[in-house]
């Protein structure tokens, strides 16, 4: 059995306390996995403490990683609540997304409640994505 079959297809940590400690630790155990883990489904919604450094880190971690995502949720409509993403963080998606193989597999972006996301971030962020992945905002 490979390594990564024992590894979990869906990752949430929704918690409002996580803040970039809980990305740092989520970043370094991607790193560890690589491209093995089995990873389809990354949500750390509900965590506005992540902010643009959050999740900066965590499209550095998935750029290192090689992770074939399938959905990434940095918003949640049941909880309406996002996480903290900003402008630095809006750019850093930009570059992941841009990364060749990083938008291969990806079908949803869940971008809602996430008010630090600008009109510039979010036209950059679509023209990023693959043509078939339309981002969502609120």
């Amino acid at each position: 059995m490979a390594s990564g079959e024992l590894l979990p297809k869906t990752f949430k940590f929704e918690t409002t306390d996580g803040g970039p400690q809980a990305a740092a630790a989520l970043v370094k155990w991607l790193r560890v996995q690589g491209a093995t883990a089995n990873l389809k489904t990354l949500s750390p919604s509900n965590n506005e403490g992540l902010g643009d450094e959050g999740v900066d880190a965590i499209a550095e971690g998935l750029a290192a990683s090689g992770v074939a995502l399938e959905k990434l949720e940095l918003g949640d409509d049941y909880s309406r609540s996002g996480c903290g993403a900003g402008s630095e963080a809006g750019a850093a998606l930009v570059k992941w997304l841009a990364l060749e193989g990083a938008e291969a597999n990806l079908k949803v972006l869940d971008l809602r409640f996430n008010e630090g996301l600008g009109a510039a971030e979010k036209v950059a962020i679509n023209k990023a994505c693959p043509e078939d992945v339309k981002p969502t905002f609120n």
